[in-house]
């Protein structure tokens, strides 16, 4: 597995949405054998799961986060990346 993005120690901007929200960033994964099912976690928190195409939309908060992927077999891997608001 490999992330495509975010890289490590990445700095992403998220803008303010016409409605007020926050925008939403996608997250990358590349895995060896696609069809594999993959488990996503922000920080600590179970965010989601993802299988053939591994892309996770996601809106974390304000500062340094860690996003980790757990495939079915138990392979693990983890990114930190810092988020701003624009």
């Amino acid at each position: 597995m490999q992330f495509i993005y975010p890289y490590y120690n990445a700095t992403i901007k998220l803008t303010k949405q016409l409605d007020g929200s926050i925008g939403k960033t996608i997250f990358e994964l590349a895995h060896q054998d696609p069809s594999k099912t993959v488990y996503w976690h922000l920080d600590e928190d179970y965010v989601g799961v993802t299988s053939d195409v591994h892309q996770m939309e996601l809106s974390p908060s304000r500062g340094k986060h860690r996003v980790t992927v757990v495939d079915e077999t138990g392979n693990s891997l983890g990114v930190e990346f810092q988020v701003e608001w624009c």
